[in-house]
């Protein structure tokens, strides 16, 4: 993801911390429109790699349900910005925006099928005033960001436009 953000700000290199929260302000905004701001938190001691797993088979149902099974061929899904934040009691814990059509579904019935999976979730409408702010300072405090878009997105992310409809069904 870095390599992402260099391509779109520049070099990381020799960046203050207010500056590197700012660029990561700035990519944000350029994944807008966002819908949800949401906490996930493992009710046990989760390995990273299955938190990651588990984070990602909870957006996997999100995308069938939005899209339909076969979301990938056509090129769909959410969008996903997860910052991993360790919390003092030694447990993974997510601050996640994710965006792509999910206004209308029901942020409580969604919460609650984490809560029986995981542990904890909050999902809050997406604030563009606060949330990818408060996102990106677990950058400067050391933590790790990650973003997963549809190609759609990547492509409208780096200011190459959305693809022609012909090619989205083409699947190329």
């Amino acid at each position: 993801m870095i390599d992402r953000l260099r391509a779109l700000t520049g070099s990381t290199s020799h960046m203050s911390n207010s500056t590197l929260r700012e660029a990561w302000i700035q990519l944000i905004r350029k994944i807008e429109p966002l819908d949800w701001f949401g906490t996930f938190t493992f009710r046990d001691p989760v390995h990273p790699e299955q938190a990651n797993r588990r984070l990602h088979r909870f957006v996997r149902t999100l995308n069938e349900t939005r899209f339909g099974k076969r979301y990938r061929e056509k090129g769909l899904g959410i969008c996903l910005i997860n910052a991993i934040e360790w919390q003092k009691r030694d447990v993974l814990h997510f601050h996640s925006l994710m965006g792509g059509g999910l206004q209308d579904l029901d942020r409580f019935a969604w919460m609650e099928l984490w809560n029986q999976d995981n542990g904890f979730a909050r999902i809050y409408p997406y604030d563009p005033g606060g949330a990818p702010g408060y996102v990106s300072k677990y950058v400067v405090k050391g933590g790790e960001i990650d973003i997963s878009l549809p190609p759609w997105k990547e492509l409208e992310v780096r200011g190459l436009g959305y693809p022609s409809l012909e090619l989205v069904c083409s699947g190329r």
